[in-house]
C-alpha cells in the first residue's frame, strides 16, 4: 500500500508500534507530535538515483511512498539524515526508541526485497489491529 498523505502513514505505524509493544498499558507512547516525530522515508522521495543501485528505475520511482519504505523517526534525527543512502541512515535508525525504526537498521542493505518484506509484516500486523479491534 502506498500512502501520500503523511498522516495516515504516521497513524498506521504509530498503531502497529503499539500493537508490536503488547502492552496493554503501555510505559512507552508513541509521540504523534509532527513537531517532534517526523516520518522518514528511507528511500527518500528527493533521493538520488546514483545512491540506489539496487532499485530499478521503476522500482526507484514507485517504491518510495510503500508504508514499508517509512518509519518514524525523531525531528531533529531525521532532518540531519536529509536524502542520502541507506548507509548514512543505518546508525540513526538503529538509535531510535520505535521498534519498528530499529527493524530496518538491523537490514544490512535496503533493497526492494526489503521493502516488499516489511510491507507484507505491516499488513498482517495491521488486519489484526483492525479485525481485533487491539
Amino acid at each position: 500500500m502506498s500512502v501520500r498523505r503523511g498522516w495516515l502513514a504516521r497513524y498506521y505505524l504509530h498503531q502497529i508500534e503499539k500493537y508490536r509493544r503488547g502492552e496493554d498499558q503501555p510505559e512507552f507512547i508513541s509521540n504523534s507530535d509532527v513537531t517532534e516525530v517526523n516520518l522518514e522515508h528511507v528511500l527518500a522521495r528527493n533521493a538520488a538515483r546514483s545512491d540506489w543501485p539496487a532499485f530499478s528505475d521503476d522500482e526507484f520511482t514507485d517504491m518510495k511512498l510503500l508504508i514499508g519504505n517509512q518509519c518514524l523517526l525523531r525531528q531533529r534525527v531525521n532532518e540531519g539524515l536529509g536524502n542520502g543512502p541507506f548507509a548514512s541512515k543505518k546508525g540513526p535508525l538503529s538509535q531510535s526508541g520505535y521498534l519498528l525504526t530499529q527493524e530496518i537498521a538491523q537490514c544490512a542493505d535496503w533493497t526492494p526485497d526489503k521493502i516488499w518484506a516489511r510491507q507484507e509484516r505491516l499488513a498482517v500486523d495491521a488486519v489484526k489491529i483492525w479485525v481485533r479491534g487491539v
